[in-house]
Order: structure tokens, then C-alpha cells, then sequence
């Protein structure tokens, strides 16, 4: 079953830019460019990993993070984000699974969604 991503990124560059890489390397994606549109994705269905920035409208990617948290959604994270260092201790360790910063190396990024993607498979919805 090909792996699905939810993608949450605002930035309409930078979305297209991860659905370019991800499409092309055999991943299917889903993007939204808020925190509440991803909290109702999240709600629905289930995915391989989440691809999240930090600074979205609506709900930002912490409060993801807590809805993540509190509905028992173990998808993977990667947190794709200018985060600060006085952020980073607020990134749960059992929910985030890797930071990459912007800019990012396109390879490692792709590398690293395909290693989140390999830790679960999503559950029938």
C-alpha cells in the first residue's frame, strides 16, 4: 500500500515544493494550509506520517501536536519549521520524530518522511 502524508504548510512555495519531492518518490500526499483543516483530516482519516510547520493559521502546529496527543493519534511527525531553540523542549518526543529546519535539504527531507513513513502503516479508517 503506498504510503499517504498529511502535509500542513501554509506556505503555498513551499507545499508545492514537498509535493513535488514527496510525488515523486512514490508517496501520496494530502495538504492543508491551517491547523484546523488538519485537526478535521486528522479526525477522518488515518495517514503514514504528518509533515507539520509550526506556524500555521488558524491552530498552530503545537495545538496539532496536543490534538495529536489527547485523541491518541500515533502517526509519526515531522516538524518542517524555522522553530527556535526556546520551541524545540516543547516538542514531544513520543509525537515528534523529527525536526527539519527550513531551508531544508530536499534529499534528507525525502529520506527522512520515508523513514517516518516505514515506522506505521495507517489503520483503516
Amino acid at each position: 500500500m503506498q504510503p499517504e502524508v498529511l502535509v500542513v504548510e501554509d506556505d503555498e512555495a513551499i507545499a508545492l515544493l514537498i509535493h513535488t519531492l514527496l510525488t515523486r518518490n512514490g508517496i501520496a500526499i494530502e495538504t492543508v494550509g491551517d491547523g484546523q483543516r488538519a485537526i478535521e483530516c486528522l479526525g477522518a482519516k488515518r495517514y503514514s506520517a504528518v509533515v507539520l510547520d509550526l506556524m500555521i493559521p488558524n491552530v498552530s502546529g503545537l495545538d496539532v501536536i496536543e490534538y495529536m496527543k489527547r485523541n491518541a493519534i500515533t502517526t509519526p511527525i515531522a516538524v518542517v519549521s524555522a522553530v527556535s531553540q526556546r520551541t524545540m523542549p516543547q516538542l514531544d518526543p513520543t509525537m515528534v520524530k523529527a525536526v527539519v529546519p527550513k531551508p531544508f535539504d530536499v534529499d534528507q527531507f525525502v529520506e527522512t518522511v520515508r523513514e517516518l513513513c516505514a515506522l506505521q502503516s495507517p489503520r483503516p479508517a
